[in-house]
């Protein structure tokens, strides 16, 4: 992943979450590390579908 796509990615989740951008990274776990809980994760989710074009159905389905 090129490191203009991370930066903006980090952005986006940390305008959904509210989370400094310091705080996130790749391998950041929603609800452990950023502690963001399940009504604001599953709008991030959907707002990244949306923002990026992607299908996030599985990840979705498996979310607590």
């Amino acid at each position: 992943m090129s490191a203009d796509l991370e930066s903006r990615i980090q952005a986006f989740v940390a305008k959904q979450t509210g989370c400094h951008p310091s705080r996130i990274c790749l391998h950041s776990r929603i609800a452990e590390d950023l502690g963001v809980d399940e009504d604001v994760a599953a709008k991030l989710f959907e707002a990244f579908e949306e923002r990026y074009a992607v299908d996030l159905a599985l990840l979705r389905d498996r979310w607590p």
